[in-house]
């Protein structure tokens, strides 16, 4: 249960908050803020060997362009375990964590579904018969530098590198599954899927 519900904690524009190695995942309607810090400085500074009163820190963004503001999010499976939230300002109880987020047409038919395997944050874009794929565009701002390496997204901030593995899709006819191919394509910072053979 990895997908913290937004009850009044987090800022109004944010969803949901997933937690990552050495940061956290803020997820909006169409667009994810990554924050992370440097895990090295947070464990010298909590076993009492750094002097320094700060960490180093880097946040980007990935929007999807043109998506639906009509578009419905979901969070499913929820936890018994939750956690409360109190400061001088603000009192909010029994946050709730969530196995799975759904964005229902984030474009039109085409769904966006997150959710973690082996311990690993993955989303799925969802494409619906007779939806464009060529919709998918989703815009980087914040990043130290962004290119594609054996097909993997890379992305590197002054903290740590993030890779986005390349993307598998397929096909289902008949409860059988047809892998399709597909790759990343990078222009100007904006991350777009590529069907050679559609």
């Amino acid at each position: 249960f990895q997908f913290q519900k937004n009850k009044g904690q987090l800022p109004s524009s944010v969803v949901s908050k997933v937690k990552v190695a050495d940061g956290a995942i803020f997820i909006e309607k169409g667009k994810f803020s990554y924050s992370f810090y440097n895990g090295k400085q947070l464990q010298e500074k909590h076993d009492l060997i750094r002097n320094k009163n700060w960490i180093d820190a880097h946040s980007f963004s990935a929007t999807f362009l043109n998506s639906l503001e009509s578009s419905e999010i979901k969070l499913s499976e929820k936890s018994d375990y939750f956690e409360n939230f109190y400061t001088s300002k603000m009192q909010v109880e029994d946050v709730h964590f969530y196995k799975e987020l759904e964005q229902k047409n984030i474009y039109p038919g085409i769904d966006l579904k997150m959710y973690f395997y082996e311990n690993n944050l993955k989303y799925d874009l969802i494409i619906h018969p007779n939806a464009n794929e060529r919709k998918i565009r989703i815009k980087y701002t914040g990043q130290d530098n962004i290119f594609l390496r054996n097909e993997n997204l890379i992305i590197e901030t002054s903290v740590n590198t993030v890779t986005e593995l390349a993307p598998f899709a397929y096909q289902i006819i008949n409860d059988s599954i047809f892998p399709i191919k597909c790759k990343f394509k990078l222009k100007n910072n904006i991350l777009s899927f590529d069907f050679p053979n559609s």
